[in-house]
């Protein structure tokens, strides 16, 4: 294999407001699930022509009793095989820069400067556009220099750009990201597919379906997201399950559900608190072993098909990721884009005959007009969708002033206001990431994921 330049990896920070002041930290975050793409290019003499590299945070390793992250690197260069290599990288804060554990234990700086300017290297610029593939940002940037090369940062993006200036010139660029679920760029189709987001493997927005017919007896449960509920300041879908069996009436309850996007796994709110319903949807999870503390057991066995498919009403439907977790005859299985699918343990065997996933239908609906959403004609919107500045939201239907809060993927409320008709907010000060948007007025609910770029 040829020497390669280094690629240096940026992780997002934290789905928290980022201060109007970046720490040094900021500049290089790190956080265990997030994606970036770099694109090589220099003259075709130089060693390292053309090349695609992808590095992803996959977990946290203790290395002489020194915690660092885990980060793996694919990479690609033209006309060559595919290479995986791993390495171990913490930020220091005291010699405020990035770090790499070598093989015999000594530290080597990531960065060509101290990121807290205390280096003449080193010139904050403010905030300015900055370019991940054909999106375009608004952000904090920073800029290490030196007589031969520069090296570009952003606050809660990471480094940006890399060029160098000693006689083999080359460009390393950032092409795409994934931060805290959110994209920016378009991936490298070169490179193994993407894994899918926790929220991917039960999609809780409103109105989505799922229909099961049961095997030994004729009937059916179906569940429907009829809308959100907060309990002590987070936000949960409201999970319609209802069952309808020989000529017995149609008997429904409701339970509250949240997919944490940090940890990777499904969650219900009960009187006392809030019960596991499954784990291991990380993307950076791989099968075997997993803590999960579910029925009273500890670990699981997590597996994972990827790509695989699922039948639905007789239909083969594919799926980037299909993961289970098991304890002897106990198996919980999820389907990324799809959601859940029948439970071995629970009750008699069923089979998976029609789900609905926003404007999309697989197989046939054998309950329609059951389980309806909450007030149609009651809608939230808003635009534009991605956004990084000023957002119009609109509230429609309502005859009263509605209140409307949003929500961070871990189900926090970080903004609320009553708004009538339409409004205008100013979505800067929140970080990067994908919310929840409630609207509540004359006793309905509607809901929609808003992207904060």
């Amino acid at each position: 294999m040829r020497l390669v330049p280094l690629l240096i990896l940026f992780v997002a920070l934290p789905l928290a407001a980022q201060s109007p002041d970046p720490t040094p930290a900021d500049f290089y975050p790190l956080a265990v699930g997030d994606v970036r793409e770099y694109r090589g290019t220099g003259p075709a003499s130089t060693p390292y022509p053309r090349y695609t590299a992808r590095e992803s945070v996959v977990g946290d390793t203790l290395a002489g009793g020194v915690l660092y992250r885990l980060v793996e690197r694919i990479y690609l260069e033209d006309g060559q095989p595919l290479v995986r290599s791993r390495r171990a990288v913490r930020f220091d804060t005291a010699g405020a820069r990035p770090v790499e554990r070598r093989p015999d234990g000594t530290e080597a700086p990531l960065s060509m400067c101290r990121l807290d300017l205390a280096d003449p290297c080193a010139l904050d610029r403010g905030e300015e556009p900055v370019q991940i593939g054909g999106d375009t940002i608004t952000r904090r940037v920073r800029v290490a220099s030196n007589l031969i090369a520069f090296e570009t940062y952003a606050a809660g993006v990471g480094w940006v750009v890399r060029e160098t200036m000693d006689g083999a010139d080359y460009t390393e660029q950032l092409t795409f990201a994934r931060l805290d679920g959110v994209r920016y760029g378009s991936p490298n189709p070169l490179l193994p597919p993407l894994a899918p987001e926790p929220s991917a493997y039960w999609p809780l927005d409103v109105g989505n379906t799922w229909v099961f017919r049961y095997r030994s007896s004729p009937g059916y449960e179906w569940k429907t997201i009829l809308g959100t509920q907060v309990v002590s300041d987070t936000s949960y879908a409201v999970v319609q399950t209802c069952i309808h069996q020989n000529s017995a009436p149609t008997e429904c309850s409701n339970d509250l559900l949240r997919v944490d996007s940090r940890t990777g796994t499904i969650h219900t709110r009960t009187d006392v608190g809030e019960r596991l319903l499954m784990c291991g949807l990380l993307p950076t999870a791989e099968s075997g072993g997993v803590a999960c503390r579910i029925y009273g057991f500890n670990v699981w066995g997590l597996s994972i098909e990827a790509p695989s498919s699922v039948q639905i009403g007789g239909l083969s439907v594919p799926t980037p990721s299909r993961r289970s977790i098991s304890f002897f005859d106990i198996i919980r299985e999820y389907a990324a884009g799809i959601g859940p699918l029948p439970s071995i343990n629970d009750g008699p065997q069923a089979e998976l005959v029609y789900v609905r996933i926003g404007d999309i239908e697989y197989g046939v609906n054998p309950i329609a007009g059951e389980g309806t959403p909450l007030s149609p004609a009651f809608a939230l919107r808003l635009a534009p969708n991605p956004a990084d500045g000023l957002v119009t939201l609109a509230v429609v239907g309502a005859t009263s002033p509605a209140d409307v809060e949003a929500f961070d993927a871990l189900g926090r409320r970080v903004w609320r206001a009553t708004v009538a008709g339409e409004t205008t907010v100013d979505v800067r000060g929140w970080a990067p990431g994908v919310y929840l948007v409630r609207a509540t007025a004359d006793g309905a609910t509607s809901t929609t994921r808003f992207v904060r770029r």
